[in-house]
């Protein structure tokens, strides 16, 4: 059923579809994601903050390009293991660019507030507190049952805090897409506002 919705509408795409659908589960080895090189190192979070920022962000924006055409996407989504998974629908712009070129880029950032605001200070000087994290990688798409079950009940307890477990019939299965992006290459930046010092009280005499 999933290859039937993915195929419509696409020129030529056995062979692109073949390398972006892939039914068997993939063994799972760790292989961390290489850090790209950073031209201001001082900001540079380590593999560690990147994965934990990734983990809790709430918005993501993935890129995909397809004929030279380039086209962002917010999105929620689930990190875990050098992987992103996120759903959508069963057709669309994402589903067509993927199946066209699997390779990706994918966003998430954080904006904590501005620096040097006051009046009469020069523009050039201001700046902004922020994390961000951006990943490279490939997409597939997820075709079993048990595994897009998997990742669409993390993605619930991650954004609804349920007390009870969701329930996911093959009918509901078979009406979402699930993709999933093993990261290679990933890389966080940020510039944090130092925290304030605590004042202490003088003690009494």
């Amino acid at each position: 059923m999933a290859l039937h919705v993915v195929v419509s509408g696409l020129e030529d795409g056995c062979k692109s579809i073949l390398r972006f659908i892939d039914s068997d589960p993939v063994p799972y080895t760790r292989v961390p994601p290489v850090a790209r090189a950073m031209r201001r190192s001082e900001r540079k979070m380590n593999l560690k903050e990147s994965e934990q920022f990734l983990k809790q962000a709430q918005v993501g924006r993935l890129g995909t390009s397809h004929k030279n055409e380039p086209y962002v996407t917010p999105l929620n989504f689930l990190y875990q293991k050098d992987r992103i998974y996120f759903h959508c629908a069963r057709n669309g712009k994402k589903l067509t660019n993927l199946i066209g070129n699997k390779r990706v880029c994918f966003e998430a950032d954080e904006f904590s507030g501005v620096k040097n605001v006051e009046e009469g200070i020069a523009a050039c000087t201001s700046s902004t507190y922020y994390r961000s994290v951006v990943a490279f990688g490939d997409a597939r798409l997820i075709t079993s049952s048990d595994h897009k079950k998997r990742i669409l009940e993390k993605l619930v307890a991650k954004y609804l805090h349920l007390n009870t477990q969701p329930v996911f019939d093959e009918e509901m299965l078979g009406k979402v897409t699930v993709v999933e992006i093993q990261v290679s290459q990933l890389t966080g930046k940020k510039h944090l506002q130092a925290p304030l010092a605590s004042s202490k009280a003088s003690p009494l005499r």
